[in-house]
């Protein structure tokens, strides 16, 4: 059985703002914005898991996302997916466990991992860390986190801190643990590379990086070394390679001049190839990065939506 499994999406504007204008209907069962927003979408595609971004350091939501503690945009998200289950909604499973990736094999639902996109959701208030935020937002179907962002949070620095050659914090290190002993998956994309050895030392399960590209293909700063997909590889994880243009490149032509302006499935396929020359084709997958995101017309209804 061929499963697709898009390794990397955040989800999308369009359906947490039409859950914010439609949360009666929604929670009344009469109307799902999944069915109406994704499943056209997903079936089209053919893809029966999805790790969805539910939060992180950044979110693509800025209009609707007026309060700098993460947190709150997290739990929201995660309620809006979990009102739509409670309602009744069947074309999706929030999976939590083993069981319910085996049922999704075994139905037409589509699985949703929910996962961040850097650990900022997590923090506290600037002179408190606590864990208790991860664990609350375990309990509402978190299953993922990706530790950091490009920039720094209080867990580690991610890539565009690397001058600084941080390792994990104090506190990234409970969350790492922590992390473990709950069953979260791990995701080490846009980590500086002190913090990435730093995980690896911490942590004896698998790990992932859900969408970066092979530095030794194209070196951009966001793509990862050699012997960071070796590491990966050894711990059972995957590479999901992003479908971000900077980040994919384009060989340069015949003549020497510059390289395309738009990368090639062709382009993508040399990351692809050079990850299994590496690490074996048992640990490279996609993880495109990429959504339709639809911003909102109407920002007036949309102030204070975080503190609502």
């Amino acid at each position: 059985m061929r499963l697709v499994f898009d390794a990397h999406q955040e989800i999308l504007d369009e359906f947490v703002y039409s859950f914010i204008l439609n949360e009666e209907a929604v929670l009344s069962g009469t109307r799902s914005l999944f069915d109406e927003v994704y499943l056209p979408v997903l079936k089209q595609q053919g893809v029966k898991f999805v790790n969805m971004a539910v939060g992180g350091d950044h979110v693509a939501q800025v209009l609707y996302s007026a309060s700098d503690y993460r947190f709150w945009d997290a739990h929201k998200k995660l309620d809006a997916l979990l009102s739509e289950l409670e309602s009744g909604c069947r074309s999706f499973i929030l999976c939590r466990s083993r069981a319910d990736i085996e049922e999704v094999v075994q139905s037409d639902a589509i699985g949703i991992f929910a996962t961040l996109r850097g650990g900022r959701p997590l923090q506290g208030k600037p002179n408190l860390n606590l864990l208790s935020n991860l664990r609350s937002l375990y309990r509402a179907g978190l299953r993922g986190l990706q530790l950091t962002g490009n920039g720094r949070n209080r867990l580690a620095d991610g890539v565009g801190q690397s001058r600084t050659r941080g390792r994990l914090t104090n506190f990234g290190v409970q969350v790492v643990k922590e992390a473990d002993r709950l069953g979260i998956l791990l995701d080490s994309a846009q980590l500086s590379d002190s913090g990435f050895f730093d995980l690896v030392e911490l942590t004896d399960n698998p790990i992932i990086d859900s969408h970066s590209c092979a530095s030794a293909v194209c070196p951009h700063t966001r793509n990862i070394s050699d012997d960071r997909i070796r590491q990966i590889a050894q711990k059972g994880g995957v590479i999901g390679l992003s479908f971000l243009a900077a980040l994919v490149g384009s060989r340069a032509d015949a003549s020497g001049d510059a390289g395309k302006e738009a990368p090639s499935v062709e382009d993508l396929m040399r990351h692809f190839d050079h990850i299994i020359d590496v690490a074996g084709i048992d640990h490279v997958a996609f993880g495109p990065d990429y959504s339709a995101y639809k911003t909102p017309v109407k920002r007036d209804l949309l102030q204070g939506y975080a503190n609502r």
